[in-house]
């Protein structure tokens, strides 16, 4: 009997280490992947070189030209590449690099 007994609390034993590794990695969460996009609503940022607005993401261009140094309101979101602004009555894309906080 003590020998059945001393067999089941090892096989328990195995079983539940064995389990104890898969299980944590069964419920590990997994990093969200990134989008690239980023919220940055209602942010004043400030035009760090002269640049032309797109009316579009690499879109044609407005005709309107923002000086550095120019305050902009980013009223959307930004992709990385493009960023959309408004200031001084434009309403555009501009390049991300050229905008600073």
């Amino acid at each position: 009997m003590r020998k059945l007994v001393l067999s089941a609390a090892i096989v328990a034993t195995s079983l539940v280490a064995a389990t104890a590794g898969n299980t944590a990695t069964f419920y590990s969460p997994q990093p969200l992947a990134r989008s690239g996009y980023q919220a940055v609503d209602d942010v004043t940022m400030t035009v760090n070189k002269d640049v032309v607005v797109a009316v579009a993401p690499r879109g044609n261009s407005t005709g309107a030209t923002l000086n550095a140094g120019t305050k902009v309101t980013v009223i959307g979101g930004t992709n990385g590449e493009w960023t959309h602004i408004q200031a001084n009555g434009i309403d555009g894309y501009v390049p991300t690099n050229a905008l600073s906080k």
